[in-house]
């Protein structure tokens, strides 16, 4: 006999103190363990983790220069130092991601089939499987994705029209910071659609809404940096910062062309196991959805929702032909599939599927195992699934996806990193 996950009492009142536990309990641990290595990493000025905000516009207009602009505007008229106000963003924007997340996760009736989401190694912990590829500006849309999903299930159809339509107006920002977050856009427009109905007036008002993003996108692209204007910003930052650009760094790639960034994907797929690599991250990442496939199965009955989700993922597959480090696009992308999937109505089973699911069947479209044998073989597969593969950001051929060790290297950075602290000596990122 199985339990089934999918209808929607109200759980009993020590479940839900059970799953309060498990999930706030989680989550905060992550968060304190995000907001150390945030930490250090500022400390140390990472290339990327703090180099890639600080791009600003002090030499000219530039790609990705807004929120380094901004943080060196607020520093003027407060005298809050860049680094302090890169690091307020970065957990800020992980503890509305988590948070809100997070109350979306406790108004499901049981956890049983976000268990391995929950506990993956990228959901929320990618910025610690890889510490080198978390804290950068996508943080800025999955803060924003996670609020706006909660918005959906949580507010009035009024309340929720509002807090869109100041997503919309202020998204150009975030493009501004990012032109990669253009192509995250959909997955918010996808959102919108579900909750609100989409007629002929309301598509000119969401239009309306977007100009202001298409053109942002138009002019973050339609600017490239040259070497002479990124020598000029290196100048006013590296007073500062000593190694923010250094070859390689955020700000160092920011006059090459995509051409360039191609001709160097180029050489790591013929000379790595690069396409081997996220393929398989890929194929492991897919598994977690498996008991929550049926959320999906609902966008037939939104299909302008599910063009715009095939947008994103389109956008994503062409950005693969530009960039290396293809694991943060991946986890973007997981991460708003399970976003989506808490705003998408759970599409019922038929009665035949009822009829013909096996214990197996059950547990893999979400329903918790009635026996201790049952339960034991999922609590081990969340076990292996959660610690001994991971999505590296980017990789030369050498990292493997599945690490056995890796519970063990992660405990021993940490320590690492604690130990360096507390002796006083100066930090060293990842």
């Amino acid at each position: 006999m199985n339990i089934s996950m999918d209808d929607k009492q109200a759980p009993a009142e020590p479940k839900l103190r059970a799953k309060r536990l498990l999930v706030f309990g989680y989550l905060a641990t992550v968060f304190l363990l995000t907001s150390w290595w945030a930490f250090v990493s500022i400390e140390a000025a990472h290339a990327y983790k703090l180099g890639d905000w600080l791009i600003n516009y002090s030499a000219g207009f530039v790609r990705r220069g807004f929120m380094g602009s901004f943080v060196f505007w607020l520093e003027s008229v407060t005298a809050i130092r860049p680094s302090v106000t890169v690091f307020m963003v970065q957990v800020g924007c992980y503890l509305s991601y988590f948070g809100f997340a997070g109350s979306l996760l406790l108004r499901q009736k049981s956890l049983a089939p976000y268990l391995l989401l929950l506990f993956s190694p990228y959901l929320f912990t990618f910025q610690l499987s890889d510490v080198g590829g978390g804290y950068r500006k996508e943080v800025l849309f999955l803060a924003v994705m996670a609020m706006a999903a909660w918005a959906s299930v949580c507010l009035s159809v009024r309340s929720f029209r509002l807090v869109m339509f100041g997503i919309f107006l202020t998204y150009p920002l975030l493009i501004l910071s990012h032109e990669m977050l253009a192509a995250f856009l959909p997955y918010l427009v996808a959102i919108y659609a579900i909750r609100i109905k989409i007629g002929a007036r309301e598509l000119g008002i969401l239009s309306l809404m977007l100009v202001p993003s298409i053109l942002a996108f138009v002019f973050a692209v339609g600017y490239p940096a040259t070497p002479e204007l990124v020598n000029a910003m290196c100048q006013n930052l590296t007073s500062r910062y000593p190694d923010i650009c250094r070859f390689n760094s955020a700000i160092d790639w920011l006059d090459k062309s995509p051409r360039y960034a191609n001709e160097m994907l180029q050489e790591r797929l013929r000379s790595a196991r690069f396409l081997e690599t996220y393929s398989l991250a890929i194929g492991l990442g897919c598994i977690a959805f498996i008991p929550i496939h049926r959320r999906f199965m609902s966008l037939t009955k939104y299909p302008l929702s599910a063009a715009l989700i095939g947008i994103s993922l389109l956008g994503t597959l062409v950005m693969f032909f530009g960039v290396l480090d293809w694991g943060r696009l991946i986890y973007v992308n997981f991460a708003a599939l399970f976003l989506m999937s808490l705003v998408l109505p759970l599409k019922p089973m038929t009665q035949s599927h009822v009829r013909n699911r096996s214990k197996w069947s059950s547990l893999l479209a979400g329903s918790w195992p009635s026996s201790r044998l049952g339960a034991a073989a999922l609590i081990s597969l969340i076990v292996c699934y959660s610690f001994f593969w991971w999505i590296p950001h980017i990789t030369n051929g050498q990292k493997s996806v599945l690490q056995v060790d890796r519970p063990i290297w992660m405990a021993r950075s940490l320590w690492w990193s604690i130990d360096r602290h507390l002796s006083g000596l100066p930090p060293k990122a990842e």
